[in-house]
This record gives C-alpha cells, structure tokens and sequence, in this order.
C-alpha cells in the first residue's frame, strides 16, 4: 500500500486523493482506513477520491470499510469516490450489487468531475 496522501492538482481546497496499492485485505485495509478517515476529517465537506487503480488484490475488508464511509461523506454534503481500472475491483463491486454505489472513475481527476464509467465499459477494463 502506498504511504501517501495527496491533495488534488487542480482544486487542492476542494477534495482529497487516498491512495492505495497491492493486495487490500484484513491485514492492510487497516491503513487505509487510517488514512480515509483523516482526509475526511480535514475538511469540513468530505470529498474524498480513493484511488485503487495500483490495488491487485481486494476482499470483504475494503468494503467493510468503504460502506460505512460513503453515508459519513454524504452526511457532511460530499462524496467518496472510487477510481479503479482493473476487472477485480468490478467483479467485487458487481458480485456485492454496489456497482451504482461506487460508480467506476477512470481517474482521479474524472472522479473529482463526476465523470464516471458505464458500467458497461467498466467490465472490459
């Protein structure tokens, strides 16, 4: 997993990226969720990017932990989004029925647009 939080290039006072990278599960997603929840404490509407698209592996965990986080964002007025590119995220996504939950986002900065994938095309990615 990646150590880093960055702020978004192109409206740093308006949303934040988590990133995340390798194999998300019981042991890993941990640290992820340290690192979501404070971005979406540092700032008073929480919008919040989470950038999978380095993830090779995914399980129940990540979704333990994105299910509850997606309510607290929109609570606060904002969003959680998710950028992945890879056909495990929407096999897990899909095979759960939260692929309108957590629309795909081909980047970050589409993510931050609003501009997410069809579902369609999601699934040949």
């Amino acid at each position: 997993m990646t150590d880093h939080q960055t702020l978004s290039r192109t409206r740093p006072a308006e949303h934040r990226v988590v990133c995340a990278s390798g194999e998300l599960d019981l042991v890993t997603v941990p640290e992820l969720a340290e690192r979501l929840h404070s971005a979406m404490r540092s700032m008073p509407v929480a919008r919040v990017v989470v950038d999978l698209r380095d993830v090779t592996f995914a399980d129940a965990a990540l979704l333990g932990l994105l299910c509850p986080a997606l309510p607290r964002a929109v609570e606060s007025g904002g969003w959680l989004r998710l950028v992945y590119t890879k056909a495990i995220l929407h096999r897990l996504l899909q095979a759960t029925d939260l692929t309108d939950t957590f629309p795909c986002y081909p980047t970050p900065e589409a993510a931050a647009e609003g501009r997410y994938v069809t579902e369609a095309a999601a699934r040949r990615t």
